[in-house]
């Protein structure tokens, strides 16, 4: 599943692609392309881990309900 990158501060999916980043037109923050692509590696973590919780506290309770 493919996300778009999301700006820290303001929370808004952003992204006007300028000459060498990306500038979040909300809370006029610049991300240079390197910001950008390690930020979203970040955030793709952080997805795969509360997606990782998620499973792991319904399968807790698949268990407990057995």
């Amino acid at each position: 599943m493919s996300y778009g990158l999301i700006c820290e501060d303001c929370g808004c999916p952003f992204f006007y692609q300028e000459e060498d980043g990306y500038y979040c037109e909300d809370c006029e923050r610049y991300y240079s392309f390197y910001e950008a692509f390690s930020l979203l590696g970040i955030q793709e973590y952080r997805r795969e881990m509360k997606a990782a919780k998620l499973k792991t506290v319904f399968l807790t309770l698949r268990w407990m309900v057995r």
